[in-house]
């Protein structure tokens, strides 16, 4: 026994007008546009913000850095100065170059760089104390002041 079929009722696929396709495509494009506007604007921001840490704490870290190397250079000259002349005032000035590089080197502390600053400190103790051996009288070797 067989059933009869019905004719099959044609498929209609709903047709959109030229309008309709034009608002749909628009509003497609303007999603991506917002989409990326809102990406560039985060990426902005991240960039804004790495700027400003560099700005207000690496930069000034680095000048401080190049500061505290003439001071150390200015006073290896007044080590030598002494060493050579045996006058107090190179001692003096190599004194008040020293308590500048202290001010420097806490300036430095400031900045979060704790364990290079440590380091820097330590490397300082050793050179003041070969200074101090140096005004004490003894000038047998100056080569750890430079």
């Amino acid at each position: 026994m067989d059933t009869p079929q019905l004719p099959a009722e044609p498929i209609t696929a709903t047709r959109f007008t030229l309008l309709q396709k034009l608002v749909i495509g628009y509003s497609a494009l303007a999603l991506f546009v917002l989409m990326a506007l809102f990406f560039s604007s985060k990426g902005l921001y991240r960039l804004n913000l790495a700027a400003r840490e560099i700005a207000t704490s690496h930069l000034p870290a680095i000048s401080t850095l190049s500061e505290l190397r003439n001071v150390l250079i200015s006073q290896e000259g007044y080590a030598g100065k002494y060493a050579i002349f045996r006058s107090d005032e190179f001692r003096d000035l190599f004194r008040k170059r020293e308590a500048a590089f202290l001010e420097k080197l806490a300036f430095l502390k400031k900045t979060g760089q704790a364990d290079q600053v440590a380091d820097l400190e330590a490397g300082y103790s050793r050179y003041r104390q070969a200074a101090d051996r140096l005004y004490a009288g003894d000038t047998q070797d100056t080569a750890p002041l430079r």
